[in-house]
């Protein structure tokens, strides 16, 4: 259209030129004239229309932004993101089921780095100190022994139980872990060299033992997971029965 109205308008200078050289006739000014002005009112009308449609789409612009932004708003309070990398270990609730606030949706956890709670005794938890050593044999894995060591430990006693809570980690850990694993632990809280030691499943009430003279009263001192280290009564020529 533009390239139209620009030649509308040198035929119509040219002929005006024309016309005052008293060349050509009244008629052909007057169409070459017609043809200009139908051109201009037609750009005019075009490009009025093109700044009409320009607006239009930018107040629809404006308001798909605005929709963006509101969706964005409210998918940021219906969106749950963890603060931490890891897998989803629990769902705590159904599809289209009512979360309230300071109800659990989910249990989020690490892959590979497990925290193991120890239930301490009160009476034994002044023996306990961190970085101790700790042997984990879990119900899963029975013949395998784990190490780790203490990381915290609780500082008020659970009512409850009498018990302290006491975390450690794997220093040596299974190679595969689930969440929710049982087992038994043993904390080292002391070594000793060249211990005299008996099976603990030898151990009768504690403090007894079976020999082949009979049941004979013993002193224990230091125990693991399977031993415990006897301190009186027996030497290593003691011949010890396991009780049926």
């Amino acid at each position: 259209m533009q390239l139209k109205l620009r030649n509308d308008s040198l035929l119509y200078a040219k002929q005006q030129r024309l016309w005052a050289q008293g060349i050509g006739a009244q008629n052909d000014l007057q169409n070459r004239k017609l043809a200009y002005e139908v051109s201009q009112r037609e750009y005019n009308a075009l490009n009025n229309q093109i700044q009409r449609t320009r607006t239009e789409f930018g107040n629809q612009l404006k308001i798909a932004q605005n929709q963006i932004q509101r969706a964005s708003v409210a998918k940021q309070d219906f969106t749950i993101e963890s603060k931490m990398d890891g897998i989803v270990y629990e769902v705590a609730k159904e599809l289209g089921e009512l979360v309230l606030p300071q109800q659990p949706l989910a249990v989020v956890g690490s892959r590979d780095n497990f925290i193991i709670e120890l239930l301490v005794d009160e009476r034994d938890v002044s023996k306990i100190a961190l970085d101790q050593k700790v042997l984990i044999r879990l119900d899963a894995q029975k013949s395998e022994l784990f190490e780790a060591t203490i990381t915290k430990i609780a500082p008020k006693v659970e009512p409850r139980t009498q018990t302290f809570l006491v975390e450690s980690r794997f220093t040596k850990a299974p190679t595969r872990l689930y969440m929710g694993l049982s087992g038994e632990a043993n904390i080292i809280i002391a070594q000793k060299q060249q211990a005299l030691t008996i099976p603990l499943a030898y151990l009768m009430n504690g403090n007894k033992v079976l020999t082949e003279q009979g049941e004979m009263l013993v002193e224990t001192g230091l125990r693991s997971l399977d031993k415990v280290e006897v301190l009186s009564a027996l030497d290593t020529a003691t011949v010890i029965l396991k009780p049926q």
